[in-house]
C-alpha cells in the first residue's frame, strides 16, 4: 500500500507555541517561567514566532537559493479572488515574503510543491512557487515582450518549463 503524502509546514507566523517550549527556553536561560496567558508569556510567544521568521528568512533551516521562479496564484480580496503571478529571483527565504500581511504560512504541498499563503483582512492570497528550468529561462529570453505576463506564465507551465519545488530541493 502506497503511503499518502502529507503537507509539510515550513513556517507559520501564527503557530501555536507550547508551554513546554516556553518552559524549556526559560529553564535553559535561567529565567523565571511565566504564568500561562500573562504579559510575559505572550511576549515570549511573540519572540518565538519572530525567531522562526528570522531563521526562515535567513535560510537557517532551508536553502532557498532557487534562482528564477514563477510565482502564480491568486489574491483573495473582499470582492473575490484575482489571478496573480510574477517572475522573481529567489535567493533566500526572505524573498518568499511578498507583502505586509497578518500571517504567512509556507508549506510543501504534496500536489503543488512550495506554496505561500498570506492571510490579511480581506482574505487569503495563495501562491505556488515554481522554479524556472534552464529551458524555461531560454524561452523567456527568446520571447521577451512577445506575450502578456499571464500568457507567458501559462506557456511556461503548459510546456513544462518550470518545475515544482519539493522538500528535497530546499533541504540543506
Amino acid at each position: 500500500m502506497k503511503k499518502e503524502a502529507k503537507e509539510v509546514e515550513l513556517l507559520d507566523t501564527d503557530r501555536e507555541v507550547t508551554m513546554e517550549e516556553i518552559t524549556e527556553h526559560c529553564e535553559a536561560n535561567e529565567l523565571d517561567v511565566p504564568a500561562e496567558d500573562s504579559n510575559r508569556y505572550w511576549e515570549l510567544v511573540n519572540d518565538f514566532r519572530q525567531w522562526d521568521v528570522d531563521d526562515f528568512q535567513g535560510d537557517a533551516c532551508y536553502h532557498f537559493d532557487l534562482g528564477r521562479c514563477l510565482v502564480k496564484g491568486y489574491c483573495g480580496l473582499w470582492y473575490g479572488n484575482l489571478d496573480a503571478g510574477k517572475l522573481l529571483t529567489v535567493n533566500s527565504g526572505r524573498d518568499l515574503f511578498f507583502q505586509d500581511v497578518d500571517r504567512v504560512r509556507i508549506t510543501i504541498d504534496p500536489d503543488d510543491g512550495l506554496v505561500v499563503r498570506n492571510y490579511h483582512h480581506d482574505g487569503t492570497n495563495r501562491f505556488v512557487v515554481y522554479q524556472v528550468t534552464p529551458r524555461g529561462q531560454k524561452f523567456i529570453e527568446r520571447h521577451d515582450g512577445e506575450f502578456s505576463d499571464r500568457e507567458l506564465h501559462e506557456r511556461l507551465i503548459a510546456a513544462h518549463l518550470v518545475k515544482k519545488i519539493r522538500l528535497k530541493d530546499i533541504l540543506d
